[in-house]
């Protein structure tokens, strides 16, 4: 079949996965954490003014080059870049089509097996969302089925795939390191030369992004630090090491649990009726162990993902629901009635589990927060500066509303790790009364005024909800407390 054929197939998992998430969206869903505003704030900064490393943090660069770009082609907004990371995700199904039909299902196991990867609950709730899990998840995912060919083409996806995640999640460094070492092996053995290409694309990103450490942070692994430091500030250092070993072992049955019931009883009716199902090369499989390694290792050094660490699986949930549909593929013809009865009934305890267990522990809507925003985008004049103070991380999503890099900034990060020194709001202020920029316009959460100088701050409300008022302030000093 040709490639344009192959290719409508591959599209129809992804339109499949982005009806699915935008399906998601329309039911109010906003945001998973303050971290999916904090990322639109920097690729908003990257679409005015891009550069290598946009966040100037741990958090890796390719999720702000791609969605900066549509924000500097299209509009600097929240709703461009949460759109971004829809198509972006969906994208992302055509590779792993590519990589199923590679590894050597048919078109529809294929077509059925990726678009029930992207229909997971946890695949379509992160497509939605801006940060680059389900998208990041999928090129994992391609990656580790296309070790399970020799050929220049499939390797040359799954390297190319790897370059792109690598530079996005921490979490495909452990399989690109793998697939690199796999695939140089096969160059060695085979003589080819050829193949030494998907190895250096496999391991370009962490490569990359260790001289930039050693050259510009002083420390090739300054990343590791980071992380450690900011989940110690905020409490979540482990407290029991043998707890934290286990977290990612139970989440990976928890949080999907129909999938990986399936999954097992489909290998176990395999093997019950002696016959191979179709499965992951050795390669494949230890690339799939380096990642669940590597999540345990950070779950013991509290490095791991700060919110909702179990979305660091989704690759290996997505591997989980294409070799289901391969095995079911392939057993069709042995299945008895007492067999598919068998199935239901697990699909249907997986169900009951899920109920029992639950799923996202929550979400970050921030409606106050963005409503002030666009409000008073629509009101301030595009020149005039923004200053932004709140009792949390809602200043994320005020700032992403706003869509003003440069122009808006917030008077307090709320950086656990220096909150002690400044526990107070006026304290907060204080620290922008050198900058000669705190007279002017303010957001400010209503709790930090202070009721006895209102009369003496020669302020004006513009704007106002709830949460938060909109005013001019010549003294935010002497007005906030």
């Amino acid at each position: 079949m040709s490639f344009s054929h192959e290719l409508r197939y591959g599209a129809l998992a992804g339109v499949v996965k982005l009806l699915a998430s935008t399906a998601f969206l329309l039911t109010g869903f906003v945001a998973l954490s303050d971290d999916d505003y904090s990322r639109v704030v920097i690729a908003q900064g990257f679409a005015a003014a891009p550069s290598w490393d946009p966040s100037g943090t741990s958090w890796l660069p390719f999720p702000f080059w791609l969605k900066g770009s549509a924000l500097r082609v299209l509009s600097n907004s929240f709703e461009v870049a949460q759109a971004t990371s829809v198509f972006a995700s969906a994208a992302a199904l055509l590779p792993l089509y590519f990589a199923a039909r590679f590894w050597g299902s048919t078109r529809w196991q294929a077509t059925f097996g990726v678009a029930l990867a992207g229909l997971l609950p946890y695949s379509v709730v992160l497509g939605a969302a801006t940060p680059p899990d389900a998208f990041c998840a999928a090129l994992i995912a391609t990656a580790i089925l296309t070790l399970g060919r020799s050929e220049l083409a499939p390797l040359t996806l799954g390297g190319a795939a790897l370059s792109i995640a690598t530079l996005s999640r921490y979490e495909s460094w452990p399989v690109a390191l793998v697939f690199a070492l796999v695939v140089l092996v096969r160059a060695i053995r085979l003589r080819s030369v050829a193949l030494l290409g998907p190895a250096f694309l496999a391991i370009f990103g962490p490569v990359a992004w260790i001289l930039h450490g050693a050259l510009n942070h002083g420390d090739a692994l300054f990343f590791v630090a980071r992380v450690t430091q900011y989940q110690k500030a905020l409490g979540l250092a482990p407290s029991s090491a043998w707890a934290n070993g286990f977290r990612t072992p139970l989440a990976l049955l928890r949080f999907e649990p129909e999938i990986m019931l399936l999954a097992f009883a489909v290998a176990l009716l395999a093997a019950a009726k002696r016959t191979t199902p179709k499965t992951l090369a050795g390669g494949g499989w230890a690339a799939c162990l380096a990642l669940f390694l590597f999540l345990v290792w950070g779950d013991l050094r509290a490095s791991t993902a700060t919110h909702h660490a179990e979305r660091t699986l989704l690759s290996l949930w997505m591997l989980a629901a294409i070799l289901l549909v391969r095995g079911l593929g392939q057993l069709r013809v042995l299945l008895t009635r007492r067999d598919q009865a068998v199935l239901v009934c697990i699909a249907m305890l997986g169900i009951t589990a899920r109920f029992i267990w639950g799923g996202f522990s929550s979400f970050a809507p921030r409606s106050e927060e963005r409503d002030i925003g666009v409000r008073a985008a629509s009101l301030i004049p595009a020149t005039d500066p923004v200053q932004v103070l709140t009792t949390d991380y809602g200043y994320f999503a005020i700032l992403a509303s706003l869509a003003r890099p440069g122009l808006a900034k917030s008077a307090d990060t709320h950086d656990p790790r220096t909150r002690a020194e400044s526990p107070r709001g006026k304290r907060r202020v204080a620290r922008f009364a050198h900058t000669g920029r705190t007279a002017g316009w303010w957001i400010v959460d209503r709790s930090l005024f202070n009721p006895e100088r209102l009369s003496d701050c020669n302020q004006r409300v513009a704007l106002e909800n709830h949460q938060f008022l909109l005013v001019r302030l010549t003294d935010p000093v002497l007005c906030l407390r």
